[in-house]
């Protein structure tokens, strides 16, 4: 299939923690954990849930159903707890800690910018943080076209008080959940290429298209490589990224 693609017909949809990020890094949430100045109780909140939840996250054995259940559950208690200890000076903190502290891969910010150079459009879908993502992406000066993701409001007391939007769950990152707007702008695209690090991450794409799957592989679930291997289209499995991999989609779309 990538034979298939041209500058004209992709879309290319990324995920953005362990995806874009190198998987031994923060993430956007995670910076609630190390950020200096945040309180000790919001950090052993988030590490509590993190404990609790994440092998679950991986747990591909569970019913899906109930895994999803148990990711808004995830998503909900960390909505309680930083409701409890969040304002915006420690939020402002937080953003300037995860532009320092989350690490791109270096081959996903160069394949960003050559997506950029040839017009394809390049959408971060994300269960993240907006403001920390975005400050991220221009600090490492990464081009996208649009976000799918969490934005958080702040009270005129600057407490934490809520989403901008409708949250953005784990496993809410699917095609039917993008905005509308970013549907309609690229409805005439015929290739989808998805990055992504979890098995439901594969309803990023559109089910009716020619769509490519590339799974980036986390050490949690090295145990089911295999598996994964049998299914999806590509793995990629070093922070470098496979620089192969990208550089030859890059050439391809390129005419070289």
């Amino acid at each position: 299939m990538l034979h298939e693609f041209t500058a004209e017909n992709l879309w290319v949809i990324s995920d953005f923690d362990r995806t874009f990020t190198r998987w031994w890094g923060e993430t956007a949430f995670g910076v609630f954990e190390s950020c200096p100045s945040i309180p000790d109780e919001l950090k052993q909140a988030q590490l509590d849930n993190y404990m609790k939840y994440r092998k679950i996250e991986v747990d591909l054995l569970m019913n899906p159903d109930e895994r999803n259940q148990h990711m808004r559950d995830w998503f909900h208690a960390g909505m309680d707890a930083l409701g409890k200890y969040l304002t915006q000076e420690r939020f402002e903190d937080a953003v300037s800690y995860g532009q320092k502290n989350i690490h791109l891969r270096e081959w996903m910010r160069d394949f960003a910018l050559r997506m950029n150079e040839l017009d394809v459009p390049f959408i971060l879908n994300s269960a993240g943080i907006s403001d920390i993502i975005r400050w991220v992406l221009e600090h490492n000066w990464v081009p996208y076209t649009g976000v799918h993701w969490n934005s958080f409001r702040f009270d005129e007391q600057g407490k934490f008080s809520g989403l901008n939007n409708l949250p953005v769950h784990i496993d809410d990152k699917n095609w039917e959940a993008l905005p509308q707007d970013l549907v309609e702008i690229f409805s005439q695209k015929t290739h989808f290429l998805v990055l992504w690090d979890a098995v439901w991450d594969i309803k990023m794409g559109p089910s009716d298209r020619s769509t490519f799957n590339v799974w980036f592989l986390v050490w949690e679930q090295k145990r089911d490589e295999q598996r994964f291997r049998d299914v999806f289209d590509h793995v990629i499995e070093s922070d470098d990224c496979d620089r192969w991999f990208l550089a030859e989609i890059s050439s391809w779309l390129s005419g070289k």
